[in-house]
């Protein structure tokens, strides 16, 4: 996947609401969202297969994992709180500090 194609993808994927995320220091641990037929359908168009709801739907069905998603299928260099999931590019240009410790 090209790099316009992530950024595209990325943007998408951000477009959902996140119910709750945690960080340990620059380790990204989880971002959760609604289990949605909206959000669903979202992470659908960018690629989601069965396997891949199976591993982010949560035991009781309310919520989605969607961290490892993001980083192994949409080319996600991380997750920052103010602009969601990023390409590398994108973290660098924010000067974030996962980027450039």
């Amino acid at each position: 996947m090209g790099f316009f194609q992530n950024m595209l993808n990325l943007n998408k994927l951000n477009s959902i609401p996140v119910t709750e995320y945690s960080c340990m220091g620059d380790e990204l641990e989880y971002v959760f969202v609604e289990n949605t037929d909206e959000n669903r359908r979202t992470l659908r168009k960018l690629g989601m297969t069965a396997d891949d709801y199976g591993q982010m739907v949560s035991n009781d069905g309310q919520t989605m994992e969607i961290s490892y998603f993001a980083l192994d299928r949409l080319g996600a260099a991380g997750w920052e709180k103010d602009y969601g999931f990023l390409t590398y590019n994108d973290a660098k240009r924010l000067n974030l500090d996962w980027v450039n410790p």
